[in-house]
């Protein structure tokens, strides 16, 4: 925030608290910052050693992250990639659009180079563009036509990794807010079709929007609790999508306020959920079909724990990925059967996406 004056910064923190239902701390508020920023330059930061104890205090308060999620983050990862997550989190990002059809993607970029709008074809996926300083996409053309849609390049590999061909019948499980379900009724194209669910109105109605504004034919949005096993699905689908519900410790970048809600207990729970899902999503898959389970978090509680749960299950097998990008051919989570992405060293959100096969 160094475009923000001091003075500035001080009276919205003061305002920001009254706003949050926290009135009564608005001068306390006022007082730690204006002591803050009288003795900026002498502030004592925690020890920092060459140790994953110290590292992990120092770090909870340098890049302002829960203690707990450090903690799991240098146990999974290390000190050092744990760093380079953590800085990303607090830098700036733009977003990610998917061009619709690749033939546009010459026509979209001409648009945002005539708009003076910053952007960049990902290394991972040719029809992805990371767009920056651009306030509300509905001033984009090409985004009010249908001919792209707002979707991180990490999302988006979730329908370049799943193998769905022309003509399949896919079922979205978790679909709303619905970039990856219009993305799988692209891959399937004409012949085939997906069911996109989710489990509210509101939701149902989101993926609706972007069914429209894609003008898409070969998709329709359901009403649909995933935890609830609906016998119309029982072995109907060649490829099944189960972009669980999970902590979103990927996403914290876009979401800071993650770290604030997350917990212990909630990654528990949600591993709970996810299983109570996937579980139905096996029963969906048709044999010799294909099951597709990711999530937007980092946790091995959430993302192994469901992987080692499917194979858990009669007939399920892991199953290699077709489609690898060149710039990532070389992960070594490939190795394990997923891919395992993380922000600041990966050019996306942190992601999980793994695949599996259904025999007899």
């Amino acid at each position: 925030m160094e475009g923000i004056a001091d003075h500035a910064a001080c009276s919205e923190s003061v305002l920001l608290a009254q706003e949050k239902g926290f009135k009564g701390l608005a001068p306390f508020v006022n007082g730690v910052m204006r002591a803050v920023l009288r003795d900026r330059d002498n502030i004592k930061w925690p020890s920092l050693k060459d140790d994953d104890k110290s590292k992990k205090i120092y770090y909870s308060v340098y890049y302002s992250m829960p203690i707990w999620i450090v903690g799991i983050l240098i146990k999974q990862f290390g000190a050092d990639e744990t760093k380079v997550i953590l800085e990303s989190f607090l830098t700036r990002r733009g977003l990610s659009v998917r061009v619709n059809n690749i033939s546009d993607t010459e026509a979209v970029i001409k648009e945002l180079t005539e708009a003076g709008i910053d952007h960049s074809v990902s290394e991972y996926l040719p029809y992805m563009i990371n767009v920056g300083g651009i306030e509300g996409m509905s001033r984009l053309k090409s985004f009010t036509d249908g001919k792209v849609t707002v979707q991180d390049v990490s999302s988006a590999l979730v329908a370049e990794l799943s193998g769905i061909k022309k003509g399949d019948r896919v079922l979205d499980m978790c679909a709303a807010p619905g970039g990856k379900a219009t993305h799988f009724a692209l891959k399937a194209g004409d012949e085939g079709h997906v069911t996109a669910c989710d489990i509210s109105d509101d939701k149902v109605w989101l993926i609706e929007d972007n069914i429209s504004r894609m003008n898409l034919n070969n998709i329709n949005a359901v009403l649909n609790d995933g935890t609830v096993f609906n016998k119309v699905f029982e072995g109907a689908f060649d490829v099944v999508i189960c972009d669980a519900p999970c902590s979103g410790l990927g996403i914290m970048g876009r979401k800071p306020d993650i770290r604030y809600n997350a917990s212990f207990e909630g990654i528990n729970e949600l591993a709970g959920l996810q299983k109570q899902i996937l579980a139905n999503a096996v029963r969906y898959v048709k044999t010799g079909g294909t099951l597709i389970f990711s999530t937007c978090t980092l946790t091995d509680t959430e993302n192994m724990g469901g992987r080692e749960y499917i194979l858990s299950q009669p007939g399920m097998k892991a199953a290699t990925f077709e489609n690898i990008p060149e710039a990532l051919k070389d992960e070594p989570s490939l190795k394990d059967g997923y891919l395992l992405l993380k922000p600041g060293i990966h050019k996306c959100d942190g992601f999980f996406i793994s695949k599996y096969t259904k025999g007899d």
